[in-house]
């Protein structure tokens, strides 16, 4: 089968260091696809890795529009490096670094629906969000797990346990 499909995505994020151990992130993402009507395997959607917003972490949303928006207010908490070159002989490892960051955050977005897909409508054409707080441990080659308690827009409360590296 053939398939041609055009995706265009653009994204913007931006960092300020707020002193004092303190920052704030925000980004936008925006997404769309053509044609409309695609194989159900080329459909995308909000929800995949990092991608979601957050309270809807167990949740796909498809459809071939989406913008979202994220930010977090981070505090870090403390910071150590434990020295473990007795033990380890390769010098890219002999530093072990540990971070624990508390946050606040706020995330937003939006998915159009495709055309007569009934099956996935009913977080799509309509506003997501989700407000929360959370912890980072941050540690070697920068392993994020994240733990994080999210309010989303059907007033659920969600708690998601996440690990992945930070690029």
């Amino acid at each position: 089968i053939e398939v041609d499909i055009l995706d265009i995505s653009l994204s913007y994020s931006r960092y300020w260091d707020l002193g004092k151990n303190t920052s704030f992130a925000v980004g936008l993402i925006g997404f769309s696809s053509w044609p409309e009507n695609q194989p159900y395997d080329q459909y995308f959607a909000l929800g995949r890795g990092q991608v979601l917003v957050r309270g809807y972490e167990q949740d796909l949303i498809e459809g071939n529009q989406y913008v979202l928006f994220k930010s977090t207010l981070r505090k870090q908490l403390f910071k150590y490096t434990q020295d473990i070159s007795s033990v380890m002989p390769f010098k890219q490892f002999q530093k072990v670094p540990i971070a624990l960051y508390a946050k606040v955050f706020f995330d937003a977005g939006y998915v159009e629906n495709y055309p007569q897909y009934e099956i996935s409508d009913r977080l799509s054409n309509s506003l997501l969000h989700g407000l929360g707080v959370g912890l980072d441990l941050v540690t070697v080659y920068d392993l994020v797990t994240r733990f994080e308690l999210a309010l989303n827009a059907e007033n659920q409360l969600r708690f998601a346990l996440n690990a992945r590296v930070e690029f």
